[in-house]
């Protein structure tokens, strides 16, 4: 793949200057970044992660945000950025092995569980429901049924919204700990609910940004912060 410097020196010192600027490094690089994720994945043996286009896609929007926090130190006459911060890359990726295989095995539910997960409220095929039935008050506020439609549209996997849209209510509901309470509804580390949190929130704010069907949602405080103010 031939690589415009001239454009990736431009993207890092932007990135350096304006962290959201992060969007706009992915669309020009993704294809670069999936690469990478890929071959790192190869070499601490997960081939089946490597070919889950949901789990690398996942993967490099933590790798872009990690180039982001460090643009300011990389130096265009040197390394690729992703080469240059080959090491911090790769121990990322390995960090979230665990959380990838925990995944598959949590999802393997059997008849009965999706049963019971699909007849419980606002469950979404999780296993596990939320606090709020959010899908009642989609009925009746157009907000909530606009952001629900773009989380559908951002993110596939339902299990990974289910924990998102859990994190924020609990935030929202004054919970000091929203990452253990969700952690421990859905069978998950509190640190994995966090990572997933913050990838939901980006795939979600590249769908709100680039389709004026939800450009709305722009300026709902749901997207503000990085981490809920109760977290």
């Amino acid at each position: 793949m031939t690589i415009d410097h001239d454009e990736l020196a431009a993207h890092m010192a932007a990135m350096a200057g304006d962290p959201t600027r992060v969007f706009d490094f992915l669309a020009s690089f993704e294809r670069e970044l999936a690469g990478v994720v890929r071959r790192h994945l190869r070499d601490l043996g997960r081939g089946d992660l490597a070919s889950d286009i949901e789990e690398v896609r996942g993967l490099v929007i933590d790798v872009a945000m990690l180039l982001s926090g460090a643009a300011g130190s990389w130096q265009p006459v040197g390394a690729l950025p992703w080469n240059w911060a080959s090491r911090a890359v790769r121990s990322l990726v390995a960090a979230a092995i665990g959380h990838a295989r925990a995944e598959v095995d949590l999802d393997r539910l059997d008849c009965q569980e999706r049963i019971a997960a699909l007849s419980a409220p606002s469950g979404d095929a999780t296993g596990a429901a939320l606090s709020v039935d959010v899908a009642a008050l989609a009925r009746t506020d157009q907000r909530v049924a606009l952001l629900t439609e773009a989380l559908a549209t951002a993110v596939a996997n339902p299990r990974h919204r289910a924990i998102h849209l859990e994190y924020r209510i609990q935030a929202g509901l004054g919970d000091p700990s929203p990452s253990q309470t969700v952690a421990a509804q859905f069978g998950v580390s509190s640190a994995n609910v966090r990572q997933i949190d913050r990838r939901v929130r980006v795939a979600l704010a590249q769908v709100v940004a680039g389709n004026p069907r939800f450009a709305p949602l722009a300026v709902v405080p749901w997207l503000d912060a990085d981490e809920p103010a109760a977290a």
